[in-house]
């Protein structure tokens, strides 16, 4: 073959080698990995305990704090009911706090009608703001469309885009439409502000698709994988993966709190798909909800009980 000829004079590059030469410091990240540090504020122990009520019925142990705590423990380290409230129980035994641990039993029944606020801090203290003025790219069909037949080009394809965020919180404080918008999406079942903001920026064009588009776009739409007569598995790829790793976790919220996603989860089991399968269907439609919120510009409506 005529590259044969030029062979001995092309450019040779080497194998890149790389090779850990600080092993203590390595070793000793590896292991910080592994820590596990949790502190406890002196308001928590104060709000541990639920308010007394002023009107007839029983009285709460609890605060709703409480529960959130214990739960958001339980999803981080992904134990069950009876191992929570024991992990919750040595916390406390290690810092030294006489605090009372909602049984397993409170837990579960709690929890099932527990109305999670966004956290929103509000201070009349002086923040850290990082401005910023960027261009957001619109991304569709569009693009193809006119590399491969030549379609007209279309309008508008950029949003400019002014933000500040605060790097502590990580709150946008500074967009009127960007928290329009959140505030929208926030008021999914399961969609929280990190997932918001990541649909948004990743997203732009999100409220102006189609369910399909909005499903495609997040790779979220099954590819079949059929061949005449055969019929083979039907897999996601492609798509936006960044939106599409924080819809997981939205996922496995809204699985958690949403009683309607929880029933759909439920039908798809029955049918006999896998547990994957339906928290990716949950996710699909939590990308679809997101779309048609501001789609309409009106918040979601609470399905949880």
């Amino acid at each position: 073959m005529p590259h044969k000829f030029n062979d001995a004079r092309r450019d040779k590059f080497p194998k890149a080698k790389y090779r850990v030469t600080n092993c203590p410091e390595y070793n000793e990240s590896l292991r910080r990995r592994g820590d596990v540090t949790i502190w406890v504020s002196d308001d928590v122990v104060k709000k541990w305990a639920s308010p007394r009520r002023k009107t007839r019925g029983g009285q709460s142990r609890y605060s709703d704090l409480a529960i959130e705590i214990c739960l958001t423990l339980r999803v981080v380290f992904r134990l069950p009911l009876r191992q929570t409230q024991g992990f919750v129980r040595s916390i406390a035994g290690l810092m030294g706090m006489d605090l009372v641990v909602p049984d397993y039993s409170t837990l579960s029944r709690r929890g099932k009608g527990l109305k999670i606020t966004p956290n929103r801090s509000v201070s009349d203290k002086s923040i850290t703001l990082i401005l910023d003025s960027t261009g957001l790219k619109v991304h569709g069909g569009n693009g193809w469309h006119e590399e491969k037949h030549g379609t007209k080009k279309a309008r508008k394809t950029w949003r400019k885009l002014h933000i500040g965020l605060d790097p502590e919180t990580g709150d946008v404080v500074a967009s009127k439409e960007f928290r329009r918008k959140s505030d929208l999406l926030t008021s999914v079942v399961g969609v929280g502000p990190k997932t918001a903001a990541a649909c948004l920026a990743y997203v732009p064009e999100l409220g102006s698709l189609t369910k399909g588009q909005a499903a495609a776009i997040v790779g979220l739409a099954p590819h079949a994988q059929d061949s005449g007569t055969l019929k083979g598995h039907r897999r996601i790829s492609g798509g936006r993966r960044e939106v599409r790793a924080s819809l997981y976790m939205a996922a496995l919220s809204a699985l958690r709190y949403d009683p309607m996603m929880q029933a759909f989860a439920r039908r798809l089991r029955e049918r006999g798909k896998p547990a994957k399968v339906a928290i990716t269907a949950i996710m699909r439609k939590l990308i679809v909800i997101m779309n048609a919120v501001l789609k309409t510009g009106e918040p979601a409506r609470a399905s949880v009980s």
